[in-house]
């Protein structure tokens, strides 16, 4: 495997993360429990791994961005869907700027 392949695979996880990490701040700002947070972030991640499993009601879950067949195409195509990595991208540009939105109203 070619070092720009394993660059693309970054890139594309990489993007799947930020959303979760983004949702985590999006919560966080909104709520003062730490561990509250983590558990809901835990339990839409759970849920959203339970759908995957569940055939028919895979094509709702967030990790259909991050399948196996998506990684694929990136190891074959040797290039990105952009659909996919915008699509991504903004979901976490909305995401954060919710949250910059929010912490800036939060009166401490």
């Amino acid at each position: 495997m070619r070092p720009s392949t394993l660059l693309l695979l970054t890139i594309h996880s990489s993007l799947f993360l930020l959303i979760f990490y983004s949702l985590t701040f999006l919560l966080s700002v909104w709520m003062s429990d730490a561990l509250l947070v983590g558990f809901m972030v835990l339990g839409f991640a759970l849920i959203q791994f339970s759908l995957i499993i569940v055939k028919g009601a895979s094509h709702f879950s967030i990790y259909k961005l991050s399948d196996v067949k998506v990684l694929l195409d990136i190891i074959i195509l040797q290039r990105l869907d952009w659909r996919i990595e915008a699509l991504m991208i903004g979901v976490s540009a909305a995401l954060l700027g919710i949250a910059l939105w929010r912490f800036e109203r939060r009166d401490f």
